[in-house]
This record gives structure tokens, C-alpha cells and sequence, in this order.
């Protein structure tokens, strides 16, 4: 997503330098320059994307142009309106792969959703549900990865990992406990000194958790089942699940 445009940003730069001529063409060789390197840059380091990004408007801008000019020649209606519709996804990348790999997760939440009413059971409708743990003493919170911001943000509890990329071993951990089996959920909780595992059942983390590993160890807690290592919680007022971890 974060290359996309940039790409078609080179194509449609380098299209229009060989088109241009004097002072143009002069403005269009430092614009692709720039652009080059913030692109090559952007592959190392992510958060240089937005950078390559802005750099890449103008010369996305030429390609769409282009594109959309051919697209406007074509006599007949329905291959002019197809052509449009693949000029403007040709020249926004992103957006399309953005609703591609969006599916999963969405497909994911709406499966959770049906399960959820059809089994009467309450579900999290967004993050900022896991809040009610607030209550509960301060302790560290073995909890997914997406919740986790909002929980150290917002409560006085620490966490262990969350979507960052400079913590891919805790993030690893935390993947692995609730999708692997639940000793291998204990041993993990227990390194970390976790003195809850708090989910918010329903979103999408927690749901491909289920879907990817049936017999893992989060699938087998939202089923029912339960672990010596954990007692049951009671949050008041919310849907939020939380285990204390006992010796």
C-alpha cells in the first residue's frame, strides 16, 4: 500500500520528462530524483512512505491524466467504463489493496458478529470496550495485539506487545500463546509475569486467532474451557473477558 503510488508516480514522471522540454523538463528531473530516492528509502524504512508518497502525486497525476484521455476515446460504453475504473485503480494503487487485503479482517468480524447474536453472547464492538479492565489492579495484561495500545493508553496497566515493528519478539509471543495450545500459552504468559489475560471477543484479531488455530489456545477459552492457571473475572457492564493468572 505504502508503494503503490509511489510506483506509479516513477512511470507517470518518467513519462512526462520525456515529454517535456527547457524549464519543465529541468523541474521533472529533480521531481523524479527525489522521488527515486524516497522510494528506494522507503523500502528500508517504512514511515519514509509518506514521503514518497507526496513526491509521487505529480507524476501519478500525469498518469492518470493520460490514462483517462485514452479511456474518454473509446467509443463504446461499457469498455470506456472499464477502462476508466482500471485508469483510476492503476493510478491509486493503495485503495485497491486496501479493500483486497481488508476482506480477511472484515469477513472475520462479520463472522463473529452472526456467531455472537446466534449464541446470545455479548461481543466488543470496537477497542475501546477492553477500557472496563481499568478496574481491575494494576497488573501487566496478556491481551492481543490491537487492543493493547488503548489499554496502556487509557488504564493504568502495562501490556506486552502491540502492532509495532520494533517489537517483533514480544509480538511473536503473544501471536503464539493464543494460537498455539494452552501450555504453550501458559509458559509464555508466565515469562512475561501477565497477571491477567484480557480479550474482547468479537474483533478481528481474536476471530482469525479462532479461525486460524480451531484447537488453539484462545479457541478452546472462547468455547468454554477452562485452565487451572486461570480464574475467571468478572468485568461489570462489559464484554470484555478477563482471567487472573493463579500460581
Amino acid at each position: 500500500m505504502t508503494i503503490g503510488l509511489p510506483i506509479t508516480g516513477i512511470v507517470g514522471a518518467a513519462f512526462a520528462l520525456r515529454a517535456s522540454t527547457g524549464e519543465a523538463r529541468a523541474r521533472w528531473i529533480i521531481l523524479l530524483a527525489a522521488l527515486l530516492a524516497a522510494f528506494l528509502l522507503s523500502l528500508l524504512v517504512n514511515r519514509a512512505g509518506a514521503t514518497a508518497n507526496a513526491f509521487a502525486v505529480p507524476g501519478a497525476a500525469c498518469a492518470l491524466a493520460a490514462m483517462l484521455a485514452r479511456a474518454r476515446a473509446i467509443p463504446s460504453i461499457l469498455p470506456r467504463t472499464l477502462a476508466t475504473a482500471a485508469a483510476l485503480i492503476a493510478a491509486s494503487p493503495g485503495l485497491a489493496a486496501i479493500a483486497i487485503l481488508g476482506m480477511p479482517q472484515t469477513e472475520a468480524r462479520r463472522s463473529a458478529q452472526i456467531r455472537y447474536q446466534t449464541e446470545g453472547r455479548p461481543l466488543c464492538a470496537d477497542s475501546t470496550a477492553a477500557r472496563a479492565v481499568g478496574i481491575l489492579p494494576v497488573a501487566t495484561l496478556f491481551a492481543p495485539l490491537d487492543i493493547t495500545p488503548d489499554l496502556i493508553a487509557t488504564t493504568h496497566h502495562r501490556g506486552i506487545a502491540s502492532g509495532h515493528h520494533r517489537n517483533m519478539a514480544a509480538m511473536h509471543d503473544v501471536l503464539a500463546a493464543f494460537t498455539g495450545n494452552p501450555e504453550q500459552a501458559h509458559a509464555l504468559v508466565r515469562r512475561y509475569g501477565a497477571g491477567y489475560v484480557v480479550v474482547c471477543p468479537g474483533l478481528n484479531e481474536p476471530e482469525i486467532y479462532r479461525q486460524t488455530s480451531p484447537d488453539g489456545f484462545w479457541a478452546r477459552l472462547e468455547r468454554g474451557e477452562r485452565f487451572d492457571w486461570l480464574q475467571p473475572v468478572a468485568i461489570p457492564g462489559s464484554p470484555v473477558l478477563a482471567w487472573k493468572v493463579v500460581p
